[in-house]
């Protein structure tokens, strides 16, 4: 699982997934805004394929680690979602 996700209900659309994330990162509005606005535009055209989402996935890392430079560890901890995987 990723930090970014393809919504279930729109084709073609990403979301942050917000669930996993820590709940002081899931309900940061203004991050939210952030990523959206210096994300967004990169992604727009591009096929969401395994490696676009895991691109995008490292992009969302950077700024939320840029964001809170003063968590030691919180890269590993939010990379580490790549290892949960849903029910099959």
């Amino acid at each position: 699982m990723r930090v970014v996700i393809t919504d279930p209900t729109e084709r073609g659309k990403v979301l942050l997934n917000h669930m996993w994330l820590p709940a002081f990162l899931a309900f940061d509005a203004a991050m939210k805004v952030d990523i959206e606005k210096q994300l967004g535009p990169k992604l727009v055209g591009r096929a969401l394929t395994e490696e676009t989402l895991d691109w995008a996935h490292e992009q969302v890392l950077d700024l939320i680690c840029h964001r809170h430079q003063a968590i030691v560890g919180l890269r590993d901890y939010l990379d580490s979602m790549k290892f949960v995987e849903g029910a099959k």
